[in-house]
This record gives structure tokens, C-alpha cells and sequence, in this order.
């Protein structure tokens, strides 16, 4: 899968015990999309959530005239109840430091 070849590997909570680090540097394994939709002046998280236990969907503006998009990413923190379950919260959202301003 395209994850793979761009070398990104995703952490589970697990891993956490092995001194595993996560965040922006942790991208995604080949888990899966989500999605994220424009929403006022930012973006939130759509129907399509992260995919995985240890991962985040991270939001992002695209194009000047603008809509959103997402990428499944590492959570930002490996403890948190959402990086457990991933869903469509500001919460979640945030877990991957990405533009959570539709909320």
C-alpha cells in the first residue's frame, strides 16, 4: 500500500511500554482512510473516522478556495480515551494536529 512505501509506521498503545513515541513523525500504516469536511472557517472529522486503535485522522485545508481533507496519522498521545477509540470529537480531531477549526 502507498503507507508503506512512504515508510510510515503506526504505533499501537501497545507500544507505549516500549518507550514507542508518537505524534506527526509516527505517520499511518496501510489502515485505511478518513475523511474530514469543511465547516465554517475550519475543518472537522466526516463519517470516515481514523480506522485503528493508536491512530488520528489529521484534517487539512486544501486549494484557495478551500475544502478539507484528511490522512490517517499517529495520535498525537498514545494514552488518550480517543487515540483507544477514534472518533468524529474535537478531541479526536486534535489527536491529529491538523486544522480542527469546524468544530
Amino acid at each position: 500500500g502507498w503507507a508503506k512505501k512512504r515508510g510510515y509506521q503506526l504505533y499501537t498503545v501497545n507500544d507505549v511500554v516500549c518507550g514507542a513515541t508518537a505524534g506527526q513523525n509516527n505517520l499511518v500504516t496501510d489502515v485505511g482512510d478518513c475523511g474530514c469536511e469543511r465547516n465554517g472557517d475550519g475543518c472537522r472529522i466526516d463519517d470516515e473516522v481514523a480506522p485503528e486503535q493508536g491512530s488520528a485522522c489529521r484534517c487539512f485545508k486544501k486549494s484557495w478556495w478551500w475544502w478539507c481533507s484528511g490522512e490517517v496519522v499517529g495520535c498525537k498521545d498514545l494514552r488518550s480515551e480517543q487515540c483507544r477509540k477514534p472518533d468524529r470529537t474535537k478531541l479526536s480531531c486534535e489527536q491529529g494536529e491538523g486544522n480542527c477549526g469546524g468544530y
